[in-house]
């Protein structure tokens, strides 16, 4: 499910930081590189753009792929230690 610029319910409250959305969404079952259809874009762009480390360990615990790149080649290098 995805609004009409391909956003996810998941890609949006990651974009929005919000904390406890998230962890449902993810506890729920979503998918958490589900990318924008219209940009390619996943949650991990939008936690990064927005900078929220708490968000970013929570997606990558629920196995986010740190290497996703968007359609226009924007990988973010994560290291989270």
């Amino acid at each position: 499910m995805s609004n009409t610029e391909g956003q996810t319910p998941l890609f949006l409250a990651m974009f929005y930081s919000c904390d406890v959305t998230c962890d449902m969404l993810l506890s729920a079952g979503a998918n958490p590189d589900q990318a924008m259809t219209t940009t390619g874009y996943a949650p991990l762009h939008a936690i990064c753009s927005e900078g929220s480390l708490p968000l970013l360990k929570l997606a990558l615990n629920y196995g986010a792929n740190s290497n996703v790149s968007s359609a226009d080649r924007w990988v973010y290098q994560i290291y989270v230690g």
